[in-house]
């Protein structure tokens, strides 16, 4: 980016409609649109160390869920917010503004990443996670995700810290909307997790957590019924919605308990199950078997669809985390930058695992994924709200950040068009968290969180490729951050 100064005549605007979905009623309280002063260690990722009070990005192709223009300007005011878009000469530039020339690349909205942690498998320490807090918020805004949704968390008062001090200039990272701890049963065996007892343990779990930070819930694998119920009750009265990766409860249960999200989409279903106890998570074996005797084509694949969209539940792509169960997937040139970034030993962990996968040459997990695609591609274009995260989970290597890269990638291949995997990136994610008036378009009125990259509408593998990254209109060293984390990610 090269910055020059130039004098035109006066900015034009344009609104921003808002659309309904089943999800957080306290979204637009969640708009942080005060752009904070910054510290000194947070400068140091800026660049050039400055933050401009006006910004004018010219000649940018911009594009987002309804928009593609190119040879485009945007100006950007003191508080960091879009005050004016336009192609050409249709937007002036005032004299005070500092001018960044984006060279006809892509200048779109910043990534909503909707299924995020702050903690990393750890390989050595069986049913624990490690904290990654400490470099997780550089690699996610570094790869131009400037706004995450934790789904789930092993330290919920970390992670609320966290957001407090990144939105009070103190740190580095991005947007954060913080879950409270994981709503789970007594069968749990994660040793971070809770174990709720019984219907009013949940409700008091969600009313101490609400009134601590967090902002919605995650119910986990091995909730009942009861307690789920009791959980969404509870949120609701605080204004907060709760998600669920789910195995004891169907997601067909799920539904009629009011739950406003479905994580990872069909690969985790239980309603496919013969027999299934009410209550129980059924062996994953017998999940998997049920999923691969599934007929994509069955009315029961088309009813879930149609419900979930009836009711307004969305669900959450996390292909990138599904895709490491494939032997040799993703391929190794397509993560070597997440690779070096990582901790020796987790990379090595990583690595080792890889290649057992490889070796057993199973063909299970392709034959899922490619259902999950069918699902997912359905799902959207039937009217479902189909967001996108990456879920830093499994055994290790896919990376906040680079993952949500990847994920972009395969929802290409999954089917989507290049401009649906835009809208699931970014503005369906603002619509569920409730924060579409300031976030998940490249329009007057938004936070200027933005990603320079390639042209993802001829190649959404482009989006690999980020050139720059603006959270809240302040330009950030994306090498810096990469450089400050490189070789410490993982088990610390």
């Amino acid at each position: 980016w090269k910055l020059r100064h130039v004098t035109c005549a006066p900015p034009a605007a344009a609104a921003v409609a808002p659309v309904s979905v089943r999800g957080s009623t306290r979204g637009a309280a969640q708009c942080e649109m005060t752009r904070p002063p910054l510290s000194d260690f947070a400068r140091q990722f800026v660049v050039g160390g400055v933050v401009h009070d006006h910004l004018a990005l010219v000649r940018a192709r911009v594009l987002d869920h309804r928009t593609d223009v190119r040879n485009a300007t945007v100006l950007i005011d003191s508080t960091g917010v879009i005050v004016a878009v336009g192609a050409g000469n249709a937007v002036g530039v005032p004299p005070e503004y500092h001018v960044v020339d984006v060279g006809g690349k892509t200048l779109m909205p910043g990534l909503i990443g909707a299924h995020e942690h702050l903690f990393y498998p750890s390989a050595d320490a069986p049913n624990t996670y490690a904290n990654i807090a400490a470099t997780a918020p550089f690699l996610y805004l570094a790869r131009g995700v400037t706004t995450i949704r934790t789904a789930g968390t092993v330290e919920p008062l970390t992670d609320i810290m966290l957001k407090r001090d990144i939105d009070a200039g103190k740190l580095v990272g991005p947007h954060m909307h913080v879950a409270g701890p994981y709503l789970s049963g007594e069968a749990t065996p994660i040793l971070q997790m809770t174990k709720l007892s019984d219907a009013a343990d949940a409700a008091r779990t969600v009313e101490f957590w609400s009134a601590s930070g967090a902002d919605h819930f995650k119910a986990y694998q091995w909730i009942t019924r009861a307690q789920l119920r009791a959980a969404i009750a509870a949120a609701r009265k605080r204004g907060h919605n709760v998600t669920g990766h789910l195995c004891s409860v169907t997601l067909n249960e799920a539904i009629d308990a009011g739950i406003s999200c479905l994580e990872h989409g069909l690969l985790v279903a239980t309603d496919f199950v013969p027999n299934k106890p009410l209550d129980v998570c059924p062996p994953s074996a017998d999940v998997q078997q049920s999923l691969l005797e599934l007929d994509m084509d069955s009315p029961r694949v088309a009813a879930l669809i149609a419900r979930l969209v009836e009711h307004g539940v969305a669900v959450t792509s996390t292909l990138a985390i599904f895709e490491t169960f494939v032997p040799n997937r993703p391929p190794l040139e397509r993560i070597g930058d997440a690779l070096a970034a990582m901790l020796p030993e987790a990379r090595a962990a990583y690595l080792a695992k890889r290649k057992a996968i490889a070796e057993r040459n199973d063909t299970a997990w392709a034959t899922l994924l490619q259902k999950e695609f069918q699902f997912e591609t359905r799902f959207l274009r039937a009217g479902g709200v189909l967001m996108s995260g990456v879920d830093p989970t499994g055994y290790g290597g896919v990376l906040p950040g680079y993952g949500d890269l990847r994920q972009y990638e395969l929802l290409a291949e999954a089917g989507l068009t290049a401009h649906e995997i835009v809208r699931v990136s970014t503005y369906n994610a603002a619509r569920y968290l409730g924060i579409e008036q300031c976030a998940g378009s490249v329009a007057v009125g938004q936070r200027a969180d933005l990603l320079v990259t390639d042209d993802v509408l001829a190649d959404p593998s482009a989006i690999a490729t980020v050139h720059g990254v603006l959270k809240h209109g302040v330009m950030y060293d994306t090498r810096a951050m990469l450089a400050f984390v490189r070789g410490r990610v993982g088990w610390n």
